[in-house]
């Protein structure tokens, strides 16, 4: 679950269960995950949702509403992945955490599972001849006897594009995280994901601009 990620206590209890198990972890821009949380939540009808609109929840601290306070908290906490990404590693070595790019994990799966079967250590199976992307789903689905299989409507969900409020103001909570995630992953020797190379580099854009 995506949760154990930023659970506080997840990594003392699967290190003191797996001490020598290889964790993976899938990256995906904060922005996008905080959006994607809201509208899950959409689709399931929190009331919360119909009573608010997003950038509403973001812009606001809700401390007078413990709900609408935490749905805002479930939306943004588990973006800040150098947090939750340094209390893994202070109970597994760098070597047994494989971080994904989610971009391309979507993108180009093929590449990201050989890349995981590597870590792992398994028997190579080639994920060209099995996965094929479903131009009605958006996403690759597996291929059995010729034919794909995608998974339900529940998965693959289109939605309205964020608005420019929302995005803004996501930007600039995740900023300063995402620099520290950066730090992080360099000092790992682990290359950054497509969105967060995108982030530093329209940051510095921005700085230039401002400068001149």
């Amino acid at each position: 679950s995506a949760t154990y990620f930023d659970s506080y206590m997840s990594p003392l209890r699967a290190w003191r269960l797996l001490p020598s198990v290889k964790v993976i972890v899938i990256l995906i821009d904060p922005v996008k995950r905080a959006y994607s949380w809201w509208q899950h939540q959409v689709a399931h009808k929190d009331p919360i949702t119909n009573q608010v609109m997003f950038r509403g929840l973001l812009a606001r601290n809700h401390h007078h509403n413990k709900a609408r306070a935490a749905l805002k908290n479930r939306c943004l906490f588990p973006g800040l992945y150098a947090t939750h990404l340094k209390r893994w590693l202070a109970f597994f070595a760098p070597n047994q955490i494989h971080i994904v790019d989610g971009d391309k994990l979507v993108n180009d799966p093929v590449t990201v599972l050989h890349a995981v079967q590597r870590f792992l250590g398994v028997q190579f199976v080639d994920y060209s001849k099995l996965i094929r992307r479903s131009p009605t789903k958006g996403f690759f689905c597996p291929v059995v006897n010729g034919k794909m299989r995608c998974l339900g409507k529940g998965k693959g969900r289109v939605y309205p594009p964020m608005d420019v409020a929302s995005r803004f103001l996501l930007r600039q909570y995740f900023s300063e995280h995402n620099k520290q995630l950066a730090k992080l992953l360099h000092s790992l020797k682990t290359p950054l994901p497509t969105w967060l190379k995108e982030d530093l580099a329209r940051r510095a854009d921005l700085n230039v601009r401002l400068r001149t």
